[in-house]
C-alpha cells in the first residue's frame, strides 16, 4: 500500500513536469512568433512612414497629388506651422531664435546658426526690406502711368 502510494504519485510528479514542460515549449514558441509579428509590423510602419515623407516631399515641390493626399499634406502643413510657431514662442521665452534652415533654436544674438552656420537675419528687417523695395517698385509704375498719360495728352 505505501508503495502505490509512492508509485501514484511520482506518475503524478512526472505527469505535471511533462504538462508543465510542454505549456513552458509552446509559450516560448508562441513568444518568438509574437516577436517576428512584431518585428514585421515595425518594419511595415517605418515604410509607410517613408512612403509618406515621399508623397509630402513631391507634394511641397508642387507635383500633382489626388485630392485626399492634398488634404493630408495640408492638414501636415498645418500643423508644422502651428509647430513653428510654438517653437518660436518657446525660444523667445528663453531668449532664443529659431534658425530659418535648420530650425534649431539658436542664441538670441548670434548672427550664423551653430548647426548650420547659415547667417542669421532679423524678421523685422526681412519685412521693411520688402515694404520698401515694394514701396519703390510701386513708384517706379506710378511714374511709367504718369508719363504714358502726359504723352497721351500731347
Amino acid at each position: 500500500m505505501g508503495n502505490d502510494f509512492f508509485e501514484n504519485l511520482s506518475e503524478t510528479l512526472s505527469r505535471t513536469a511533462k504538462d508543465i514542460s510542454e505549456k513552458a515549449e509552446n509559450f516560448y514558441e508562441s513568444q518568438k512568433l509574437r516577436n517576428q509579428i512584431s518585428g514585421e509590423e515595425r518594419i511595415i510602419n517605418k515604410t509607410m512612414r517613408n512612403l509618406g515623407n515621399l508623397i509630402y516631399k513631391r507634394y511641397e515641390k508642387g507635383e500633382a497629388v489626388d485630392e485626399e493626399v492634398a488634404a493630408l499634406c495640408g492638414e501636415i502643413c498645418q500643423h508644422k506651422n502651428k509647430m513653428e510657431g510654438l517653437k518660436k514662442s518657446a525660444a523667445n521665452r528663453q531668449g532664443q531664435k529659431i534658425c530659418k534652415s535648420c530650425h534649431n533654436a539658436i542664441s538670441g544674438d548670434a548672427a550664423f546658426c551653430p548647426y548650420c552656420g547659415e547667417p542669421y537675419t532679423d524678421e523685422k528687417e526681412a519685412p521693411e526690406k520688402e515694404s520698401s523695395e515694394k514701396e519703390a517698385q510701386e513708384a517706379e509704375e506710378e511714374k511709367e502711368v504718369n508719363t504714358e498719360e502726359e504723352s497721351g495728352e500731347e
